[in-house]
C-alpha cells in the first residue's frame, strides 16, 4: 500500500514537472530581428538604385525583400508550431501522469475500504 501511495505521489510530482516544462519560454534565435531586416531592405534598395543608374533592370529589390520576409515568416510559423507541439506533448504527458495517479488513488481507497470496512453478511 505504501508503494502505491509513493507511486501516486511521484506521478503527481512528475505531472507538475511536465506542466512546468510546457510553459517554459521558447527561444526564437534563428529568426532575423527588425534591425537586420531593415539593414537588408536598405542594402537591397541601394543595390536596386545602383543597378537602375547603370540601366540594368534584372534586379527588383521589392521582390527580393518580399521573398526574404516570406521566408522569415515561414521560419517563424514553423518554429512556433514546433514549440506548440512540444508543449502539447508535455501537457499530454502531465495529463497521463495525473490520470494514472488518480487510478492508483482510487484503487488504494478501494483496497483500504475492503480491508477496514466490515462486510455485512
Amino acid at each position: 500500500m505504501f508503494a502505491a501511495l509513493a507511486a501516486s505521489g511521484s506521478l503527481i510530482v512528475v505531472a507538475i514537472g511536465f506542466l512546468a516544462a510546457s510553459i517554459l519560454p521558447a527561444q526564437f534565435d534563428y529568426i532575423a530581428d527588425e534591425p537586420t531586416l531593415l539593414l537588408l531592405a536598405k542594402r537591397l534598395d541601394s543595390t536596386e538604385h545602383n543597378l537602375r543608374v547603370a540601366e540594368v533592370s534584372s534586379f527588383d529589390a521589392l521582390i527580393v525583400l518580399k521573398n526574404e520576409l516570406a521566408e522569415q515568416y515561414a521560419d517563424a510559423v514553423h518554429h512556433n508550431r514546433t514549440v506548440n507541439q512540444r508543449r502539447v506533448f508535455r501537457r499530454a504527458l502531465a495529463g497521463l501522469a495525473i490520470l494514472i495517479a488518480a487510478v492508483i488513488n482510487i484503487l488504494l481507497v478501494l483496497g483500504v475500504m475492503s480491508l477496514y470496512i466490515p462486510r455485512s453478511a
